[in-house]
C-alpha cells in the first residue's frame, strides 16, 4: 500500500503477494532462489526420536499444492539443501508426496503426534504450515499447529526459512549445517559427487525435511530505476544478488535527471 502511495519506493514482497503487484503494474525484482523452507525437528523432543515418524511426515507433505496455490508458484520445490542453481543436482531429492508409504512407515506406532510452530507474524508460514497439518493427518499423523514466539521452544517440529549465505557451494552447505543444527560437514574438494554426498548424509536421517527454495522479491515505485540487469535463474553464482543499491536511482519527475 505504501508502494502504491508513494510513499516508499522499495518494499519487500511475500511470495503470495507477487502476482497480484505485477498485475497492477508494479516493477517486480527477485533474487535467485537464495532461501530454503524447511521442516526442522528438535533434537531434544521426545516425540521426534522415532525416525520412522520423521519419514512419515516428510512423506506426507504435498509440496506441489502449497507451492502453486499459497506460493503462487514463485521460486521452486525442494527435497535438498542446496538450490539447483547452485549445486546442480537439487532435483535428485525427491519431491514426490507418498501417502501409502508414509502410512506403512507409521506402522506399529501407537497414535502418533506431533506439534508443529510457525512464526505468527508471516500469513504465508501459517498458511503452509496449516496445509502440512492437513496433509499430515491424511497421512495418520496428528500435527496440532502453534504460533511462535510465544510456543518457541515447545515445538516439536519448526517451519523455519533459513537464508543461504555464500556462493560458494561447499560454504553453504557447511552454514546451512550448522544454521540448522546438522551435524558439521566439510566437502574435502570442489568435486558436485562429493558435494552430493555430504547433503545426503546430513538428509538420510530426517531431522531436516527441505520443503521450497525462495527468491527475495522487492517491489519498485515508478521513480526507482535500476541501472543494473537483475539477475535470472540461467545466470552464474556471482549474479544471484539484487543489484546494490548504488546501482538504483531516482528519477525526477518532469526532468531527464536523476537524484
Amino acid at each position: 500500500m505504501d508502494l502504491e502511495l508513494g510513499k516508499a519506493d522499495l518494499v519487500e514482497m511475500a511470495a503470495n503477494q507477487v502476482k497480484g503487484a505485477s498485475q497492477r503494474g508494479i516493477q517486480v525484482v527477485s533474487t535467485l532462489p537464495i532461501q530454503l523452507w524447511a521442516l526442522v525437528f528438535r533434537r531434544d523432543s521426545p516425540a521426534a526420536q522415532t525416525e520412522r515418524l520423521r519419514e512419515s511426515l516428510a512423506l506426507s507433505v504435498d509440496r506441489a499444492s502449497a507451492h502453486t496455490v499459497l506460493l503462487q508458484r514463485q521460486g521452486e520445490l525442494s527435497g535438498a539443501l542446496l538450490p539447483q542453481w547452485m549445486s546442480g543436482y537439487a532435483f535428485l531429492f525427491s519431491i514426490t508426496r507418498n501417502l501409502s508409504q508414509a502410512k506403512a512407515r507409521l506402522a506399529g506406532l501407537p497414535s502418533p503426534s506431533l506439534s508443529l510452530a510457525y512464526d505468527n507474524q508471516d500469513a504465508v508460514e501459517r498458511s503452509i504450515a496449516e496445509r502440512i497439518a492437513v496433509n499430515a493427518r491424511e497421512a495418520g499423523i496428528v500435527l496440532k499447529t502453534l504460533a511462535e514466539p510465544t510456543m518457541a521452544g515447545v515445538a516439536d517440529v519448526r517451519l523455519l526459512r533459513v537464508p543461504v549465505t555464500s556462493t560458494h557451494a561447499g560454504d553453504a552447505l557447511a552454514q546451512l549445517a550448522r544454521d540448522l543444527s546438522l551435524p558439521s560437514v566439510a566437502v574435502p574438494n570442489d568435486s558436485t559427487e562429493a558435494l552430493y554426498h555430504a547433503e545426503q548424509a546430513l538428509l538420510k536421517t530426517f531431522w531436516v525435511v527441505p520443503l521450497f527454495h525462495l527468491p527475495s522479491t522487492y517491489g519498485l515505485s515508478q521513480a526507482l530505476k535500476s541501472a543494473a540487469r537483475i539477475p535470472s535463474s540461467s545466470d552464474t553464482a556471482a549474479d544471484w544478488e539484487l543489484p546494490a543499491l548504488e546501482w538504483l536511482w531516482l528519477g525526477l519527475p518532469g526532468t531527464r535527471g536523476a537524484l
